[in-house]
């Protein structure tokens, strides 16, 4: 609450300083004639003026530049809301006072380029830095995202950058009974799939069941996986803990092989970003060459 009310006087402040700067005069007479024709819809927020109001009798003048009646009026239609905290004449006074200082506020927003060299120079560094966001958008980051034939070429122009090593491909088993773990291997043993395993004795409403992981996993992906001996079949039975028992599938070891693009599109958007970056500054610096004088460069060095 202080600091809305400290803003308010710096506002204020603010607002003086610029009418005193900039000539400000105002006509009384123009708004007491206007505040005669307003009437108490003006509280409910719906008050429309009609056309005789809207006229170029000037309320105030600012910087030279005359600000009308009807000026005032379009602006009180599209910012009134409903209110019961004030009389007819409050409101429209405090709309007066927004309309001012609105047009004090955007005038000097409208003339700090001028008047501050600073300022200017800054908005230039804004407004060039959100055009190159804006060019590096287009050219780089959305065109490498949504790019899929792009990056598809492109991953198979460097498909050895994106390769698996050797993985095991393999079927993990988890079971929370010892006995039910014995028959789930005997089937597996037979050839059986993990769904067939998991058909025959995952009964429902039992509290013995068997679940498995599946999925090819290179060397330090997994640490189940890398105890193992790499090599296909059934590693034997091991006891977790007293609820929880394991064994794993071999199915094949995998040889190395490149990974497709759904498997490593996070490394290859990224390296076809930079990929498309340096394309396309080698284009911008072929169509517009950059000369550098030497001795001016220098001169700029300090020693």
């Amino acid at each position: 609450m202080e600091r809305d009310s400290r803003s308010q006087v710096a506002k204020s402040v603010l607002v003086e300083r610029i009418k005193k700067e900039n000539g400000f005069v105002q006509y009384p007479e123009v708004k007491n004639a206007l505040a005669a024709k307003v009437d108490s819809s003006l509280a409910k927020g719906n008050w429309r003026a009609d056309s005789t109001l809207k006229n170029s009798k000037v309320l105030f003048i600012l910087a030279g530049k005359s600000y009308t009646q009807a000026d005032f009026v379009d602006f009180v239609e599209k910012n009134s809301k409903q209110r019961n905290d004030k009389t007819k004449d409050a409101l429209l006074n405090e709309y007066y006072d927004g309309f001012v200082n609105s047009k004090c506020l955007e005038y000097e927003e409208g003339t700090l380029e001028t008047k501050k060299p600073e300022f200017k120079n800054l908005m230039k560094e804004y407004k060039d830095g959100i055009l190159l966001f804006e060019l590096m958008d287009k050219q780089v980051w959305t065109k490498a995202v949504k790019d899929t034939t792009g990056l598809e070429a492109f991953r198979k122009n460097n498909e050895q950058k994106y390769i698996w090593q050797n993985r095991a491909e393999v079927e993990i088993y988890n079971c929370n009974d010892e006995k039910i773990c014995n028959d789930a291997y005997k089937l597996a043993q037979k050839k059986k799939s993990a769904d067939e395993i998991k058909t025959k004795l995952n009964k429902e409403g039992a509290k013995a069941h068997v679940s498995t992981i599946g999925g090819k996993y290179e060397k330090g992906q997994y640490d189940v996986v890398d105890k193992i001996d790499w090599k296909p079949g059934l590693t034997p039975i091991k006891k977790i803990n007293d609820s929880s028992f394991q064994f794993i599938l071999v199915k094949q070891i995998v040889n190395p092989e490149p990974k497709s693009l759904k498997e490593a599109k996070g490394y290859i958007v990224s390296d076809y970003q930079e990929y498309l970056e340096k394309t396309w500054l080698a284009e911008l610096r072929n169509k517009y060459p950059v000369s550098v004088d030497e001795s001016v460069f220098k001169s700029l060095i300090k020693k």
